[in-house]
């Protein structure tokens, strides 16, 4: 009798382990795709590291470390404020030299969404986006107070995920010689999931500068790369790889009189985010 009682209890084991291992991997394609929602009810301690390359002439390179939270607070059981600090420590190099460059803090910019609980496949909120002169030199950002609407929507079916986020800012203060602030900022976002935790991404930043002629304004990366997610105790953790070519940005004209404003040829970017689920 001991023997058969061990054996269906072992046979009890085998039955629940791809059970047990099929609810893991709904879990983890789920927190992956609310940590790529800008408007999901999950709290994403997220650092990425994008490192420029080709800057200008000089072939310049750059780096910027982003330190990138966001966690929403709940307005009863239907909605939530959705709360995105995006905090950028930047090496800034003097792209007319081969040699040389800043190391320091650049804006900081927080944005603030009101958005549904929602447990579909739909997700978004609106609100707005606020910057602050935060800058710890003349040669790094904006130097500017801005702020003005933001806004994301988000969709997820099976292994699918795809989102867009956008912020318009406009300067509302401004003081010293540096010039105002009238920028689009969106973040399109395409993931699918892979078996193991992997998946695939691609979550370029492109950029609108209303300032600029037509021919310059735009500033377009295309790419992606891989990610995956994977347990740590009770906290799940994201790594991400990824590669951007800059297939569209200001003419040369223009950079010629704007060197600091030329964007790197080509962003490698590696990001880490931990993920804890409400």
């Amino acid at each position: 009798m001991r023997t058969i009682a061990h054996a269906a209890a072992l046979l009890a084991v085998l039955c629940a382990a791809p059970a047990a291992r099929a609810a893991e991997e709904s879990l983890d394609r789920t927190l992956v795709h609310q940590s790529l929602s800008p408007a999901a009810n999950v709290v994403n301690v997220a650092l990425r590291n994008d490192v420029g390359l080709g800057l200008y002439h000089k072939e310049r390179t750059s780096d910027t470390t982003w330190l990138e939270p966001s966690f929403p607070t709940a307005l009863g059981a239907d909605w939530m404020l959705v709360h995105r600090i995006h905090l950028p420590l930047v090496w800034q190099p003097v792209v007319v030299a081969r040699t040389g460059g800043t190391y320091g803090l650049a804006g900081l910019r927080y944005e603030l969404m009101l958005a549904p609980v929602s447990s579909g496949a739909w997700s978004g909120g609106l609100g707005f986006g606020l910057q602050f002169p935060t800058e710890s030199d003349y040669t790094i950002g904006d130097h500017k107070w801005a702020a003005g609407p933001t806004g994301a929507l988000s969709w997820s079916h099976g292994t699918l995920h795809a989102g867009l986020a956008a912020t318009q800012l406009w300067t509302y203060a401004s003081s010293g010689g540096y010039p105002t602030v009238d920028r689009l900022t969106l973040e399109p976002t395409l993931s699918l999931d892979l078996p193991a935790g992997f998946y695939l991404l691609s979550a370029p930043l492109v950029v609108a500068d209303w300032k600029r002629p037509s021919a310059d304004r735009w500033t377009i990366p295309v790419g992606g790369g891989v990610g995956r997610v994977f347990a740590s105790g009770s906290t799940r953790v994201a790594l991400t790889v990824q590669g951007y070519w800059t297939a569209r940005g200001p003419t040369e004209a223009w950079t010629f009189q704007h060197p600091y404003t030329a964007p790197p040829d080509w962003t490698i970017r590696a990001g880490i985010a931990l993920l804890f689920a409400r």
